[in-house]
């Protein structure tokens, strides 16, 4: 149902948030001189005429929500959505959201006090262990890492929505993706490295790769999809928060994603709409979360050069800034060919790799070689240097 100027949902309505949605999602602004009107076009109807939205330059005019309703009520019909959802999107154009919906909740559509606070609380540790596993990837962490905490801090709880009690995490996307920095002139079939997402969205991402995999592990009634997914997906740590996310392991419990479009998801977690588990899945959460205890990994030196560096924050700031390099592993075992490999750095580590770039120095470093969706990495890195 279209909704009226007078809809609550559009009182307060920040139009700026619509053009920037509006330049996210395709709709171009034409660059006519009007003092009065912005013109955005989008793709073509029926006819073959492209599709206009028309806003007042002047935010507070008078008739604004007059606009406001017809864009969003134009939207909501090319996307085949409710404008409750449209105005979400919009509001949140910035933003990764994850909703998790309890299923089961009697005839009074509640849950109880104490779940309630057992599933924040596991949400937490959910978000501030998939951030330790983008900083250090391990199968198992016997604390959170204190760079990781942050990323609590950073992620906020949003409205709770009616509906089998649905509540709402928040990630507002406030970095950009990053290329690693080419501090020497490399052939073109070399540059080959993709932006990186702000760790923001990778967070996200690894929580929605990991309940993909859950699924994954149960319909093939295979434990090892989910504990060879570590590197990208679910730690101990993680498992345990979605299992406990139920007091009994056996409530169904529906996740839900919706992605900011101010940055493209990556390819496996794109279309990704959303997961409901239940006590089968609780079972080889729990069954991983003890194997993942017991993985020990092999360590592997490599050595190579210097690709690109990157770092979120000035370089020789903070320490717990995050750091990384690129490195072109060149001394392969059975003379395989040379591949690319990211290792986490220190700022001491970071510095000694940008003189090893500079020099074009080959480098050293040892750690536990992994294979994530996209790339290689190497995990819990040491005796990083420049000699054997």
């Amino acid at each position: 149902m279209d909704i009226s100027p007078t809809s609550v949902l559009i009182r307060n309505f920040n139009t700026k948030n619509l053009i920037e949605y509006l330049k996210l999602t395709g709709w171009n602004h034409t660059k006519e001189d009007n003092p009065r009107w912005l013109v955005y076009k989008g793709s073509n109807d029926a006819l073959g005429e492209p599709l206009e939205i028309v806003l007042p330059r002047n935010q507070n005019a008078s008739d604004s929500n007059i606009y406001i309703s017809s864009a969003i009520n134009l939207l909501s019909a090319i996307t085949d959505e409710t404008p409750e959802v449209t105005v979400k999107k919009v509001k949140l154009y910035d933003t990764d959201v994850l909703d998790i919906r309890n299923l089961e909740t009697g005839e009074r559509d509640s849950i109880s006090l104490q779940l309630a606070a057992q599933q924040i609380q596991e949400v937490k540790h959910l978000i501030a262990y998939s951030a330790c596993s983008e900083y250090d990837p391990q199968p198992h962490y016997k604390r959170q890492l204190t760079s990781a905490k942050k990323m609590i801090n950073h992620y906020q709880f949003g409205h709770t929505k009616q509906g089998s009690f649905i509540f709402t995490i928040e990630s507002k996307i406030i970095r950009e993706p990053t290329r690693y920095a080419q501090l020497r002139f490399l052939p073109k079939d070399e540059d080959d490295m993709e932006p990186r997402p702000p760790l923001e969205r990778r967070v996200m991402e690894r929580v929605v790769r990991g309940l993909l995999t859950t699924k994954q592990a149960t319909t093939e009634k295979n434990i090892e999809i989910l504990v060879n997914a570590y590197f990208y997906g679910f730690n101990s740590k993680m498992c345990n928060a979605i299992t406990k996310m139920t007091q009994n392991q056996s409530d169904a419990i529906e996740y839900r994603v919706m992605w900011s479009p101010k940055i493209k998801p990556s390819l496996d977690v794109m279309d990704f709409e959303s997961v409901t588990l239940n006590s089968a899945d609780y079972h080889y959460l729990s069954k991983a979360e003890l194997a993942l205890k017991d993985v020990k990994p092999e360590k592997t030196t490599i050595k190579g050069m210097v690709k690109g560096l990157d770092s979120e924050g000035p370089p020789l700031g903070k320490e717990d800034t995050q750091r990384s390099v690129i490195i072109k592993w060149i001394e392969r075992p059975y003379r395989a060919r040379p591949v690319n490999v990211q290792v986490m750095l220190n700022k001491n580590e970071y510095t000694l790799a940008h003189k090893a770039h500079i020099e074009w120095i080959p480098i050293y470093v040892t750690g536990f070689l992994q294979e994530t969706v996209s790339t290689r990495r190497l995990g819990s890195p040491e005796n990083f240097r420049l000699t054997e």
